[in-house]
């Protein structure tokens, strides 16, 4: 029995990784398109972009409060497909992992909040979720530009 788990386990994880692995070889070939310095170069070694953004509930959300548990930031939007196609690993991530300090926030890219409820609605997502519409500088900050268009 035990077995079976860590099969299971382990083939989540290699989901898990061989997804994020492509999200960033995408994200960092488009930035690199459009920017002279690379992903890397831009991130690592400084702090993450703080924001304080308010939730679907009302509630603030501010990066830095955050500090000393593990964050993941989702972008996405409910248009794109690449997006959709992940949410229910991070739902799955979000759940496994929210009692060990792992905190799930989902960063939508400028849809109307409404459109955002609707979708958060209908995906029966449980994790927290910020639209970006009122404050889009966040989508900048973290060079999240690798949403396909809405043509793709």
């Amino acid at each position: 029995m035990r077995t079976i788990q860590a099969r299971r386990n382990a083939h989540f994880w290699n989901k898990v990784l061989a997804t994020s692995f492509l999200a960033i070889t995408w994200a960092t070939s488009c930035f690199a398109a459009n920017n002279a310095q690379s992903v890397a170069d831009f991130f690592v070694g400084r702090p993450a972009p703080d924001f304080r953004l308010k939730d679907l509930d009302g509630r603030d959300v501010q990066l830095s409060s955050l500090k000393g548990d593990i964050v993941l930031l989702d972008f996405w939007a409910s248009w794109c497909g690449p997006c959709r196609a992940e949410i229910p690993m991070i739902q799955s991530i979000s759940k496994q992992f929210a009692k060990k300090d792992v905190v799930v926030i989902g960063v939508n890219s400028e849809e109307p909040e409404e459109t955002v409820r609707r979708f958060v609605a209908k995906s029966k997502l449980t994790y927290q979720i910020v639209p970006t519409v009122n404050n889009p500088s966040v989508i900048r900050d973290y060079a999240a530009i690798a949403l396909p268009d809405r043509k793709s």
